[in-house]
């Protein structure tokens, strides 16, 4: 019996003696502080000095470590404190490992990326031999976790990661201000909390959240039954504003079948909400993602949350609802939004978008609207009265017209096309605008029906070296009343462009353009007011009536034709030349958009045609009338005056041409009836 009972004792006592084998051999930590710092150093190539390390045994049992650090080449972590407590009964008599409590308190990693292109965390003894391949896994093989878990708290607190890019010059720190869990194990429910922040020089983040999580044995499937985060957001850069959003998420992440699912999420953000539900293929390989998106914003409220609202012209009911609505496909690199269907207001929208990243990103589109109303908007986003004047252009500063760096950095294949577009001077129907943007080579194309006709163009655009453009526009059948600027002239236009220009900025572009425009004004009216102005100071220099005060001062006419041509800039030596029945008009000169200002010398020549509506007295007749036409662009109905100068002059020319013709009267006086006629018509013009 005695024997009996002494097995039975030293049976019991085996696992006692092996633990107090362990204390002996652990009694102090400090004795392995060389062997673990080698071998930490033989393992990753990083240096690890280590502050105290100590135990406490009883319950339970917890290893300490205070003020570790690790260096490579400079400092790269910073450990503060932790601790790891471990249940004694279970280890000692099960075997199982279970952690009472772990806590980490005050690690700050830091992250350099040098100008030089080397980083901090690369080992230094690294490069020079591969590291060894990891050991291939059998296919099908899930990922386990250990096959007990139980974790009564973890406690982590004051986790920094700070990142600096020497290169970009930017400095990106993260922070983990207090992380808590409580019971942590399978099958079972539990709950955690967080808070943290992010500081950039863009960007200033807040966020808190609170989780429930369910764990399957193995760690082979967690469940977020709940997912709850606040987020208080600052942006410096746009207007230094703050914002405040939440996320509320629900979903699974199954290790097994390597998938991910979120059956809904929802953001909230201001303005409006952001919802719907996502599902992660191969998550371990190139993960896919579907699901779906559907947005309620109120596009108005949201530039008011970022002191944007005066960004656009905004007039009241505008900008009040977006209701958008999307399937949404992604991989790797890709972005696919298909079945678009939704409205801006009472503006319908439906079509598909994708983008692709990659050394060029791509983006492609084909989207259609139906009517989108901006009538009711003036500048600076306030509402403008139904009757008044459009304000005058006035100069326009130097601005680069031309975005060579995303002409450069960008492809894009898009079709937009908009029912009716309406502002406050401005109506088309049917508007279709294409983009193909491809190496840098731009080709946009722009066709609409406009006041009663029809307006297209064509631009291309080479951007690989000096931005290069070639526009070619049309207009056909467009009704010139229906232009708020245009009461000096009414009719029908025909017009054809052609031009090219070179540079990006604004300046650049008015300094080299050269083409050609032909137009044709039909069965309309022109204001002649100026010219009958100088026809009048002509009438009072010479004391005798040219009969141009007897023409109306608006004049109805049947066609207009000319042609304008630019040769070498905006600036100067612009020609223009147009006909208007017995009426033949010269311009030459230049206009200048940044400075709003015209300078153009205009000459008209008049002829008596049998049957004409103009009529003017015979020493009129081919002589250039001068008209001066400078002063701001933006005010077209009052540039043109009589010149001056120049109406000397023509009543100087008329005075020899009567001379001429009295002269003429006189040798015709000598000659026989039967050559009167024909010697009139060889010395016609002799005189002049």
């Amino acid at each position: 019996m005695n024997r009996t009972v002494a097995v039975i004792t030293a049976v019991a006592a085996l696992p006692l003696l092996a633990f107090g084998a362990l204390l002996v051999l652990v009694a102090n930590p400090e004795t392995f502080r060389d062997e673990i710092q080698s071998g930490f150093a033989a393992g990753t190539g990083w240096q690890l000095e280590t502050g105290t390390m100590t135990w406490r045994y009883f319950p339970p049992i917890s290893l300490e470590l205070t003020n570790v650090s690790i260096d490579n080449n400079g400092t790269l972590a910073e450990l503060q404190a932790a601790s790891i407590d471990v249940a004694l009964l279970p280890l000692v008599f099960g075997g199982n490992l279970e952690l009472q409590g772990v806590s980490i308190k005050g690690l700050d990693l830091t992250l350099l990326q040098r100008a030089d292109g080397t980083n901090n965390w690369t080992p230094a003894t690294r490069g020079a031999a591969a590291d060894p391949a990891p050991e291939a896994m059998d296919e099908g093989t899930p990922l386990r976790g250990p096959r007990t878990l139980r974790v009564r708290s973890v406690d982590l607190a004051d986790i920094r990661v700070v990142y600096v890019d020497e290169v970009a010059a930017s400095r990106t720190e993260a922070t983990l201000l207090d992380f808590r869990a409580s019971g942590i194990g399978y099958n079972s429910p539990f709950d955690l909390t967080f808070s943290g922040k992010l500081d950039r020089a863009d960007l200033s983040l807040r966020a808190s959240g609170r989780a429930t999580l369910h764990l399957a044995p193995g760690l082979s499937q967690i469940e977020i039954a709940s997912l709850e985060l606040e987020h208080d957001v600052r942006l410096p850069a746009v207007n230094d504003v703050d914002l405040r959003m939440t996320l509320s998420l629900v979903g699974a992440l199954d290790l097994d079948s390597d998938r991910a699912t979120v059956s809904r999420y929802a953001l909230t953000v201001p303005g409006g909400r952001v919802e719907g539900s996502l599902e992660v293929r191969d998550l371990t390989d190139d993960a896919e993602l579907t699901g779906d998106l559907s947005v309620t914003l109120s596009p108005h409220e949201t530039m008011r949350a970022l002191a944007m609202e005066h960004a656009l012209p905004v007039a009241p009911g505008m900008l009040e609802s977006l209701r958008l609505a999307t399937d949404l496909q992604a991989s790797a690199g890709s972005v696919q939004l298909s079945g678009i269907k939704g409205a801006l207001d009472e503006t319908t929208i439906t079509g598909r978008a994708a983008a692709v990243s990659g050394e060029v990103p791509a983006l492609s589109f084909e989207l259609s609207m139906g009517e989108l109303d901006l009538t009711g908007t003036g500048s600076e986003g306030q509402p403008s009265p139904a009757n008044e004047a459009p304000a005058a252009a006035g100069p326009l500063p130097d601005s680069q017209l031309i975005p060579v760096d995303l002409l450069r950095s960008l492809q894009v294949d898009g079709r937009l096309n908009v029912a009716r577009f309406r502002t406050d001077t401005l109506e088309l129907d049917d508007l279709a605008i294409g983009i193909i943007l491809k190496s840098a080579r731009l080709t946009n194309t722009f066709a609409a029906r406009a006041y009663g006709g029809s307006i297209d163009w064509q631009a291309k655009i080479n951007a690989r070296k000096t931005p290069m453009t070639q526009l070619d526009a049309h207009v056909v059948g467009v009704d010139l009343t229906q232009f708020p600027t245009a009461e000096w002239i009414t009719g029908t236009l025909k017009l054809d462009t052609s031009l090219a220009l070179e540079g990006a900025l604004l300046s650049d572009l008015l300094a080299s353009v050269d083409g050609t425009t032909r137009f044709d004004i039909s069965d309309g009216t022109l204001d002649i007011s100026p010219l009958k102005q100088a026809a009048g100071v002509v009438d009072s220099l010479r004391g005798k009536t040219s009969g141009v005060a007897e023409w109306p001062d608006t004049l109805a006419f049947t066609n207009l034709t000319g042609t304008h041509r630019f040769e070498d800039g905006a600036g100067a030596d612009q020609r223009l030349d147009f006909a208007l029945e017995t009426i033949r008009g010269v311009g030459e000169g230049g206009f200048d958009l940044l400075a709003d200002s015209v300078d153009y010398d205009l000459f008209v020549v008049m002829d008596n045609v049998e049957g004409s509506q103009l009529v003017v007295d015979d020493s009129f007749t081919g002589i250039r009338w001068p008209l001066s036409c400078r002063g701001p662009l933006s005010e077209p109905a009052t540039l043109c005056r009589p010149d001056g100068a120049g109406l000397r002059r023509m009543v100087s020319d008329i005075a020899k041409q009567d001379i001429g013709r009295k002269a003429q009267d006189k040798l015709f006086e000598k000659l026989p009836d039967d050559v009167k006629d024909k010697a009139r018509n060889l010395l016609k013009g002799l005189f002049r």
